[in-house]
């Protein structure tokens, strides 16, 4: 009989997957339970106005400010000054406040109902009661964009419809603005410019560090109480306003 074929080598393994960066995945096992601190940038002409504005976000939102970012140029972009009536060589301002109540993250879509009507009241006042309208030649006095901070991630709402933005009801999208990834915030490819500033990157690094400190207080609250117990949310911990 003719000698017996010799037997094939087996295939070398696959080389094991090259690892993807680390993303903090929280997992969510209901909203109500797992709330977010909520942000919101200000747009205005001076840093008096964006400080007034945050009085009236406190009263606006029923939230009272915890901390606030430095005021930064807005100097990427001119598509405010027109609507502002602002003119000369100076940019417009920016700040972002933080709330020190933790938030319901389905709550987005009215809180960015209730900044859409503080701007045209606040529109109005300047324009006589009303003249011209939040979208007239006269329009806004400040630009406000509320948000969500959570350990993983930045969302913005817009009443703009965008391709990479999800519909979160009345009227309003959410946007994941920056990912929470290889100890640092990442901007995407549509990020706004002003959200990729190192500043900015820096100060919302700061407010995560706040948000991880409440959570783990909470996790230790919940693991002391009976099982079943229901987190009542909380607050961020006190903090400078500078």
């Amino acid at each position: 009989p003719p000698p017996p074929l010799p037997s094939a080598s087996p295939p070398p393994p696959p080389p094991p997957p090259s690892r993807p960066p680390r993303t903090y995945f929280h997992t969510v096992r209901d909203p109500a339970l797992e709330p977010t601190a909520l942000l919101c940038g200000v747009l205005a002409a001076s840093d008096a106005e964006l400080l007034a504005s945050g009085r009236h976000l406190e009263s606006a939102f029923g939230n009272e400010i915890l901390s606030t970012s430095e005021p930064f140029p807005f100097d990427h972009s001119t598509y405010y000054h027109a609507e502002m009536n602002h003119s000369g060589p100076a940019p417009l301002l920016k700040r972002i406040f933080l709330f020190r109540a933790l938030v319901d993250p389905a709550s987005l879509a009215a809180t960015k109902r209730a900044a859409m009507a503080l701007e045209a009241r606040l529109a109005g006042s300047r324009n006589g009661g009303g003249g011209g309208g939040a979208e007239g030649p006269r329009g806004r006095t400040v630009n406000l964009d509320p948000g969500l901070l959570s350990a993983g991630s930045v969302v913005l709402a817009s009443s703009k419809f965008a391709p990479h933005r999800i519909c979160i009801g009345e009227g309003i999208w959410a946007e994941q603005t920056l990912i929470f990834q290889s100890k640092r915030f990442k901007p995407q490819v549509w990020t706004y410019l002003d959200y990729q500033r190192p500043e900015v990157l820096a100060y919302l690094k700061t407010a995560r560090k706040l948000l991880v400190k409440i959570k783990a207080l909470q996790q230790r609250t919940r693991s002391r109480e009976r099982p079943g117990a229901e987190n009542q949310g909380g607050a961020l911990p006190e903090t400078d306003r500078g």
